[in-house]
């Protein structure tokens, strides 16, 4: 007779049998409760091919959230490719927005308000690059002018 692979003391179950009940008992958790990786950020804001948190898979198939993303996308490149700009403020612009992804992916802890997180979060941020760039046009006048 053959001896089963490994046995767990207190289960009493063969070893390939017992991942499989565990798997099938963490996916009832659900995505929501498990930690973002930090890998999906490509410099200006998430990249779909790379998102693996809850909060960048959820834009990533979200048309309104993918759209945010896309003026985000949009007002972090003006802001970071303005000719005034020097590479330290460019440097610390880039960092900046790191962190926000950062920020933005914990919304998975939020579980059932993940979407209404991630929308504030993606809102907030625009209406941040959106006025560091009015603050910057305005600055800029305000020296030519001088």
């Amino acid at each position: 007779m053959m001896k089963p692979v490994w046995f767990n003391r207190h289960l009493k179950l063969p070893l390939p049998v017992l991942p499989l009940l565990l798997a099938t008992g963490l996916t009832t958790l659900g995505a929501l409760a498990i930690p973002p990786p930090p890998d999906s950020f490509d410099g200006e804001t998430i990249h779909c091919q790379l998102a693996g948190s809850a909060a960048t898979v959820l834009i990533c198939r979200d048309a309104e959230l993918k759209a945010l993303d896309g003026q985000l996308r949009q007002a972090f490149r003006r802001l970071r490719n303005e000719a005034s700009l020097k590479q330290p403020e460019r440097d610390a612009l880039v960092e900046d927005q790191r962190r926000w992804v950062n920020t933005m992916d914990q919304c998975w802890r939020a579980r059932e308000n993940l979407r209404a997180c991630v929308k504030a979060s993606q809102q907030q941020r625009l209406q941040q690059l959106e006025s560091l760039a009015i603050q910057r046009g305005a600055d800029a006048r305000h020296q030519r002018g001088s």
